[in-house]
């Protein structure tokens, strides 16, 4: 069996989703939320052409999936529904090992 270590931006793009999952994940158990709690989840990224933007819209699906919500962009100007939790992260786009 050979195995091929190297990563590749597909499997970082991977990671980043599941990180991104991860943090909503935490902040619903902040919120002191149960996963059928009917929730929508808004997200802003700055910049918003930057590397995790791609991979969030790319992976919207999976997290969609992953969290069983609604998991939508929003800009400064859109209107706002009544937040339950908020959260600044700061999530890292490139590993190095």
């Amino acid at each position: 069996m050979i195995l091929d270590m190297e990563r590749d931006s597909t499997m970082m793009d991977e990671g980043l989703a599941r990180e991104v999952v991860n943090l909503v994940q935490k902040l619903r158990k902040k919120g002191q939320l149960v996963p059928t709690d009917p929730i929508t989840v808004h997200y802003n990224i700055t910049p918003s052409d930057s590397d995790l933007s791609a991979t969030v819209a790319s992976y919207k699906e999976y997290i969609e999936t992953a969290l069983r919500v609604p998991f939508r962009s929003e800009s400064k100007d859109s209107h706002k529904s009544p937040t339950l939790i908020e959260e600044v992260c700061q999530v890292r786009v490139h590993c190095v090992v």
